[in-house]
């Protein structure tokens, strides 16, 4: 009988322990980002009751991404795509963010540099990518200078 007895307790105990296990509540969901190829994307989430995190790309888990805040550096259109965080308390219950944060990156302005005049007669190509979505009014200014001329016969 005590047998019985202790199984029920110990029943009891693991029901209690489950009910009073707090569940995570995402207070504010990761935001979807466009940026710049080659830019850095920032996501991050808010949530009460929250012992870890575990982000995930197109539902595959990110290793090593197990904080409230996602930073990609320097992306490529490979991380383009779907990313969500699943919020676990300390209890164990976890739960997903609603809407998935979707990264998407737009290209850069490339623009095409001819050096010419080498001694020898002659010439190097520079390609540069401009970040427009990042920095359109500086991106509008240099591509001003370039057209109008203001770059021709100049030394660097």
């Amino acid at each position: 009988m005590k047998h019985k007895i202790l199984e029920v307790c110990v029943c009891c105990l693991a029901f209690v322990l489950a009910a009073n296990a707090q569940t995570p509540v995402i207070t504010s969901q990761p935001q979807s980002i466009t940026i710049n190829n080659a830019s850095t994307a920032n996501f991050s989430v808010t949530a009460t009751n929250a012992a870890g995190y575990q982000w995930q790309f197109d539902g595959t888990s990110i290793a090593g991404a197990t904080n409230s805040a996602l930073l990609l550096d320097d992306v490529n259109s490979n991380q383009a795509g779907s990313y969500t965080v699943v919020v676990t308390s300390s209890g164990g219950v976890s739960v997903t963010n609603g809407t998935p944060a979707v990264l998407a990156l737009v290209p850069g302005t490339i623009v095409q540099l001819t050096i010419s005049r080498y001694a020898n007669g002659n010439s190097s190509n520079i390609v540069v990518q401009l970040f427009d979505h990042d920095k359109p009014a500086t991106v509008a200014n240099f591509i001003h200078y370039i057209t109008s001329g203001a770059y021709s016969n100049m030394f660097f």
